[in-house]
């Protein structure tokens, strides 16, 4: 199995430049190769162990057109796993799933471009907000939660079908993408290590409390299509942005049995619209993000008199939510760059009690030094809500053995109450060492 899904992989690498090359077009043929495993400090366990393939063409076929192909081959065996696929639409579901290997199109798109105007089909990505990892108006994309936000890249996002026109006209920039794919998010399969605990998380039903759930039906490509807009105006030392989406929300609510207790209850996404802006503004050698979002339907959670499975009583409904995030990038003295940011998620809960706070205040920070002529990297990262009083600490090192081959070891050191963002995976503090080939 593991042979076949390697040869899936790279055959198309293998194959595909040598058409493209043929004709005369420029192909570039590139893989990457990232291999992870993490020790559990509590019980001194392997709670990871990852290997990922990511074979890419970018193939340049002539002035006016480029094709972009990735895809993504993992292995594992460990507590992690691979992740759900429930929250997949089918159109988005891989090419092979076995128990412990998964290949799926990571990107796949044809894209045109002339003058100031470029039009992207296939399997993409939207990014629309400006903040490393706290989502304000960057709520377009599919998003991968499977490893909680211990990645490299925050968020992480799914690609997902669709088409997206840009156009460039003076000092403004026009963004609109629609997208028939109704994936909306990827979570732990109940058991991994990040399998969500904390009773926000679970709509209200405390973990270990045994309730049939049923997944809404992710083949609703049409009504559950994604869409929106965003305008772009540069000045001299900054940008402005303005955005609207309407789609489905990548946070689930729990739809209460209709008629009897003994029905399951309904694990939805239903569509909320977003209408938000951001700021960029260079002032000297700092840069300060700002961005700010209004969510006039967003679906959530309420306790209600409507019993649930004889534990709690609960309802869904829309109400208000509004985020503000603010952030700054600067250089330190002794050559240390670091990134702050601030937000806070406040949801009008009217009359309502809600199963989470109703004003989230979340803070990360970034702090990185370079050093060995830039080949060694020492990266300290914190984030952490002010509101449960709970966080993760994130410290590695970075060694850049080659231009193609780096080598880190870092922790999470996650603390906090089990009920917080955060204190809910406390148990999986951890060690972990990465390697990472480009070729």
């Amino acid at each position: 199995m593991l042979s076949r899904l390697f040869w899936c992989a790279v055959s198309p690498i293998a194959l595909f430049p040598h058409a493209a090359l043929a004709q005369g077009s420029d192909a570039v043929v590139g893989l990457e190769v990232e291999q992870i495993t993490a020790i559990r400090t509590s019980d001194s366990d392997v709670s990871l162990a990852r290997l990922t393939l990511l074979p890419e063409i970018d193939w340049a076929i002539d002035e006016a057109w480029q094709a972009n192909a990735q895809l993504r081959l993992e292995v594992a065996d460990d507590g992690t796993g691979l992740g759900s696929l429930e929250n997949y639409s089918p159109a988005s579901r891989p090419l092979i799933d076995a128990d412990n290997a998964r290949l799926e199109i990571d990107e796949l798109t044809l894209a045109f471009r002339s003058g100031g105007t470029a039009v992207t089909l296939g399997k993409q990505t939207i990014v629309w907000g400006t903040l490393d990892g706290i989502r304000v108006t960057d709520r377009f994309d599919a998003i991968r939660f499977r490893d909680f936000i211990l990645t490299d890249t925050r968020p992480e996002r799914i690609s997902r079908w669709g088409v997206r026109l840009q156009h460039e006209t003076g000092t403004w920039e026009f963004d609109g993408a629609f997208v028939l794919d109704s994936t909306v998010n990827q979570l732990g399969q109940e058991g991994d290590a990040f399998f969500p605990q904390a009773t926000r998380f679970r709509g209200g039903i405390s973990a270990g409390v045994e309730a049939p759930i049923q997944v809404a039906d992710r083949g609703r490509l049409l009504d559950d299509a994604t869409y929106g807009a965003r305008a772009t105006k540069q000045f001299n030392n900054g940008t402005i942005s303005f955005i609207g989406i309407s789609g489905p929300d990548t946070e689930a609510v729990i739809v209460p049995p209709q008629s009897t207790v003994d029905e399951a209850v309904l694990l939805d996404f239903p569509r909320r619209e977003l209408f938000g802006a951001s700021l960029d503004l260079s002032l000297g050698s700092i840069v300060f993000r700002l961005e700010g979002a209004h969510i006039p339907n967003q679906p959530i959670n309420t306790l209600s008199d409507t019993p649930l499975l004889s534990g709690p009583t609960l309802s869904s409904l829309d109400r208000p939510r509004t985020i503000i995030g603010l952030g700054a990038d600067l250089i330190a003295p002794g050559d240390v760059f670091l990134n702050v940011q601030l937000a806070a998620d406040h949801i009008d809960a009217g009359e309502s009690v809600l199963v989470r706070p109703e004003t989230d205040v979340i803070a990360s920070l970034t702090a990185q030094k370079p050093f060995r002529r830039d080949t060694m990297t020492a990266v300290l990262e914190f984030a952490g809500t002010f509101t449960d009083g709970d966080g993760v600490v994130r410290p590695r090192l970075e060694y850049d053995v080659t231009d193609q081959f780096e080598v880190a070891i870092g922790g999470d050191l996650i603390f906090g109450p089990r009920e917080g963002q955060f204190g809910q995976f406390r148990n999986q503090t951890r060690i972990w060492v990465r390697f990472k080939l480009n070729l």
